[in-house]
C-alpha cells in the first residue's frame, strides 16, 4: 500500500513539473501565432490518443466516441495556453489567477486518473511506457530553457 502511494507522488511530481514546462514555455512565447496553435493542437491531439496504448487500456479509445472528447480536450488546452500566453502580464498579480495556475496540475492529475479508471488501464506509472513517455517531453521542453540560459 506505500509503495503505491509513493508511486503516486512521483507520478503527481512528474505532471507538475509537466505541467508548469508548458506553461512556462507558453507564457514566455512572444506571440502564439495560428500555425503554431495548430502546430501544439495536433500534438496534443495525438499525444493524448497515443496515452491509451502506453497505458495498456482495455477498451479503445473509439468507446463511446473518446477520440472526439480528445479532440475537444485539445482545443481546450490550446485555448488555454493561448489564454495565458496572451493575458498572462495583466494578471500575473491576481490571485484568481495564481491559483488557477497552480491547481493545474492536480486537475491534469485527477483526470488521468478518471480516463484511467473509465478505460480500465493499467494505472502503474512506474510499470508502463508512461514515465518514459513523460520524461521525454520534459527533456524536450527544458531544451529551449537551457539553450536560453547558455546563451545569456
Amino acid at each position: 500500500m506505500n509503495i503505491h502511494i509513493l508511486l503516486d507522488k512521483k507520478e503527481l511530481f512528474t505532471y507538475i513539473i509537466y505541467i508548469y514546462l508548458i506553461l512556462y514555455n507558453s507564457i514566455t512565447f512572444k506571440k502564439l501565432t495560428f500555425k503554431l496553435l495548430s502546430i501544439i493542437l495536433l500534438i496534443i491531439y495525438f499525444g493524448s490518443l497515443s496515452m491509451f496504448p502506453i497505458w495498456k487500456c482495455k477498451k479503445s479509445i473509439f468507446y463511446n466516441y473518446g477520440y472526439i472528447v480528445v479532440f475537444f480536450y485539445s482545443i481546450l488546452c490550446v485555448a488555454l495556453l493561448y489564454f495565458i500566453n496572451t493575458f498572462h502580464n495583466i494578471l500575473t498579480y491576481n490571485p484568481l489567477y495564481i491559483s488557477f495556475l497552480l491547481s493545474i496540475p492536480i486537475f491534469y492529475y485527477c483526470m488521468i486518473k478518471m480516463l484511467q479508471y473509465f478505460y480500465n488501464c493499467n494505472t502503474s506509472f512506474l510499470k508502463t511506457d508512461t514515465a518514459s513517455f513523460y520524461l521525454l517531453i520534459i527533456f524536450i521542453m527544458l531544451m529551449p530553457i537551457i539553450h536560453k540560459y547558455l546563451i545569456y
